[in-house]
């Protein structure tokens, strides 16, 4: 892993530095409450509503086949499971959070994290989720807005059993806001997945894209 030039990332807490901005505009332009995963589903646009309330540009995004992601990164998208665990095998340590933005609002988070390493802090993963907190126990919901752990990872303690399954594989530039965010050359070609998460009876629980740290993995 080249990773000599990257700086740990402060995790477990919101994101060090200036405070993250509250969206405060119209709601994101979201698809309506789906109850299960045979609804028409893109989570482009959800990438995209990201970007542009936080005022960036939208990032243009090129579908790529699961084979024609890198071997180091294939078995990391291509599985069915949750990204933090998945991440934690590939790294072999377990996954901090930090949060960028969040906005919370009709029963919904939307938030942009960075997953990284808690012992190295190294940045490997930015994801970009909608979290329905209805379709989670109150207490549950409690500890994914309070953001000091990874979705996935509240969701494995409270033994809540769930699938993410992949929808589109892709790769995209990184700008300098991905960039800075996972601690790689702007201009760096990344791979992600868009994803939905859905528990054992097939309710959706979140919608995210997630994109890998690329090159520095």
């Amino acid at each position: 892993m080249a990773a000599a030039s990257r700086v740990p990332l402060a995790i477990g807490r919101t994101w060090q530095g200036q405070p993250p901005p509250l969206w405060s505009g119209p709601p994101l332009p979201l698809a309506g409450p789906m109850q299960t995963d045979t609804a028409p589903f893109s989570s482009t646009g959800l990438l995209t509503a990201f970007r542009v309330l936080a005022g960036l540009p939208p990032l243009e995004m090129g579908t790529v086949a699961l084979a024609e992601v890198p071997d180091g990164l294939r078995g990391v998208l291509g599985q069915d499971g949750g990204m933090t665990a998945a991440l934690e095998r590939f790294w072999g340590e377990p996954m901090g959070l930090a949060v960028r933005r969040t906005d919370l609002r009709d029963g919904r988070l939307r938030r942009e994290v960075v997953l990284a390493g808690i012992r190295r802090g190294l940045p490997s993963e930015a994801g970009f989720i909608d979290i329905r907190l209805d379709a989670l126990p109150p207490s549950v919901a409690e500890q994914v807005i309070a953001g000091r752990q990874p979705f996935g990872a509240v969701l494995a303690a409270a033994g809540i059993r769930f699938r993410s399954r992949p929808f589109r594989f892709f790769q995209v530039a990184a700008d300098r806001d991905l960039a800075e965010a996972l601690q790689v050359p702007p201009g760096s070609i990344l791979y992600g997945r868009e994803t939905r998460l859905t528990d054992s009876g097939g309710r959706v629980l979140a919608e995210a894209v997630e994109i890998l740290s690329g090159p520095a993995i």
